[in-house]
């Protein structure tokens, strides 16, 4: 049972980044894109690998300022949702499908977004197509546990 403040931390919007503060953290989806792909064709790896955005994570020291632990899995928004337990977000750039890699860290995590407030993990998203920031997702829990339930598509 989660409690009041993990349920609903705030909620902030904007245009421009398209901020949204939900559940045990802090979530910031920017906008991203989708091409158009064609009917029935095979999906591609994706052109960003985990090693290319741990090493981005690890480079963000202004988010992530202590790094104890640090792990990336290839994903989808829906099966990152899913995951979670909240399939009711919207975020009108975010296609259910579109691949994503979630790098989680445990230590010190400083969204930009949350106004000082350091927690003990962090989610920082990236498309899996172009490398683009999607997301930061944080929590005041050693380990994100919801991260254990999302499946790892880079397998």
């Amino acid at each position: 049972m989660r409690t009041p403040r993990q349920r609903l931390i705030g909620f902030v919007a904007s245009v421009v980044a398209g901020i949204f503060a939900v559940s045990v953290g802090v979530l910031v989806a920017s906008t991203l894109v989708d091409e158009p792909a064609a009917l029935g064709a095979p999906a591609a790896a994706p052109p960003i690998t985990r090693q290319q955005v741990i090493a981005a994570t690890k480079g963000r020291q202004t988010i992530a300022t202590r790094i104890d632990r640090i792990e990336a899995k290839l994903t989808t928004w829906m099966e990152f949702q899913i995951a979670r337990g909240v399939t009711d977000e919207f975020i009108a750039a975010m296609q259910p499908d579109r691949e994503i890699w979630l790098v989680a860290v445990s230590g010190e995590f400083r969204p930009q977004l949350a106004r000082g407030e350091v927690f003990r993990w962090g989610i920082v998203a990236y498309d899996a197509n172009t490398g683009a920031d999607a997301f930061t997702f944080a929590g005041h829990e050693s380990w994100p546990d919801m991260f254990a339930r999302v499946r790892d598509r880079g397998k």
